[in-house]
C-alpha cells in the first residue's frame, strides 16, 4: 500500500517537471552548456567575447578609451558596495543589486 502511494505521488511530479521543461523551453542542461561555453570557448570561432572583457585585468569592458581602468576591480568594488549595506537583523540590503537603482545618489 505504501509503495503504491509513493509511486502515485511521484508520477504527477515527474509529469509536471516534463511539462514545465517543454513549456519554457529551458532545460537545466542547456543552462549548464551555456556556462561551459563561456568557460571553455574563450577564443576562436565560437568565442562570445565574455572572457576578453576581463582577462587580462588591464582590459576595460568599455573599450580602449578607458585605458588604465580595471574591469575586474570595478566588479569587486561594485559587489562590495552592494553587499556592505546588508542589515541582517531586518533582512534588508545585501547582494541584491540594489546599488544599481541608486546610481543617481
Amino acid at each position: 500500500m505504501y509503495q503504491t502511494f509513493a509511486i502515485a505521488s511521484i508520477i504527477p511530479l515527474w509529469f509536471l517537471g516534463v511539462c514545465h521543461g517543454q513549456v519554457t523551453g529551458i532545460d537545466v542542461r542547456d543552462m549548464m552548456e551555456e556556462m561551459e561555453h563561456i568557460w571553455v570557448d574563450n577564443d576562436g570561432t565560437n568565442s562570445n567575447g565574455f572572457v576578453k572583457g576581463v582577462s587580462p585585468c588591464l582590459n576595460c569592458a568599455l573599450g580602449s578609451s578607458n585605458q588604465g581602468e580595471q574591469t575586474s576591480a570595478q566588479w569587486v568594488r561594485f559587489a562590495f558596495h552592494d553587499f556592505v549595506t546588508a542589515d541582517t537583523a531586518t533582512g534588508t540590503g545585501g547582494m541584491d543589486a540594489s546599488l544599481d537603482f541608486e546610481s543617481t545618489r
